[in-house]
């Protein structure tokens, strides 16, 4: 699993740093076969997903679904991010998880 954002994890052994308050920045990603999973540690207060990694440079974003629906999300592709529109009303209990498909991405 690979990510980005803001926050630090302290060092030392597991539990002695106190606990990490995630926030919506923090992106975390997988992937399966030729498809990209991105998901946001908390959801965001604005209805948004800014994922720096995913600019245009990072390769062409086709369509996003959120994780428990087929609808597609909107989206917007800059030079300095990837912005995805959520769907309001928050129709999942949990974290938003992102499916990404196009190309170069993987």
């Amino acid at each position: 699993i690979y990510g980005e954002g803001p926050t630090q994890v302290g060092g030392g052994m597991h539990g002695e740093s106190g606990g990490v308050r995630w926030t919506a920045q923090d992106i975390r990603f997988t992937t399966k076969g030729d498809v990209l999973y991105a998901y946001a540690m908390e959801w965001p207060e604005d209805g948004r997903i800014v994922i720096p990694a995913l600019a245009n440079s990072a390769g062409r974003v086709d369509r996003i679904e959120l994780l428990g629906s087929t609808d597609a999300l909107r989206f917007e592709q800059t030079a300095d991010a990837l912005i995805v529109t959520l769907p309001s009303g928050r129709p999942v209990d949990f974290a938003p998880g992102v499916k990404i498909r196009g190309s170069g991405l993987v």
